[in-house]
This record gives C-alpha cells, structure tokens and sequence, in this order.
C-alpha cells in the first residue's frame, strides 16, 4: 500500500470514515482504515507491504500514534474528537453458543 493511497469509507465500512477530520488526517499520514478503531500506516518493504505506524481512535474521539511522528496536531486532534465523539459507534456484544458434542 502505498503513502498517496486515499482513507475512504470504501476501503473499510466504519462510522470513523465518514468524519471528514479523520479522512483529512489519515490521507495527511498517508494512513488506510484497517478496522472500526484502527488505521495504519505501510510502506513497501522487499516486495512486502509492512507496517510503520498505527493509529488507534477511542469512542471518546482520543488519537493515539504509535510513532510521534505521525500523530495529529493540536487542531486536527480537536476536530476529530469533536466528529469522533458525536457519533455512535458499534460496540461488541457477547453471542452465545450452542454447546456442541463431538
């Protein structure tokens, strides 16, 4: 995946994708949604795509980077709690299961 590739909601169906400040961030970075909370960053290496940083987003619209130089700036990390926390996002819920006999 390269750095120029586009964070869109068509990449990974989450609420996170349609807040035009994580959009704005992640395309910034260079960053593709990976799940309902999480982006990365990667970059080619050997022929192998291989991730260089990761971007987790709370309910409560907090940004955590793991490498410091992809984290947002002070506006665009207020931007995106305000987007982040004014939507509802999918919460885990517990299913159970049928005990089966083998």
């Amino acid at each position: 995946m390269s750095r120029d590739q586009i964070a869109s909601k068509d990449h990974f169906n989450t609420p996170l994708a349609e807040c035009a400040g994580v959009t704005l961030f992640l395309n910034r970075i260079g960053a593709a949604l990976i799940s309902m909370r999480h982006a990365a960053v990667k970059e080619q290496l050997n022929g192998y795509p291989k991730e260089i940083a990761r971007v987790v987003f709370s309910d409560e619209g907090d940004v955590n980077c793991t490498e410091p130089g992809f984290a947002p700036s002070e506006s665009e990390a207020a931007l995106m709690r305000a987007e982040i926390s004014a939507i509802k996002m999918p919460k885990p819920s517990h299913v159970e299961l049928p005990q089966i006999r083998i």
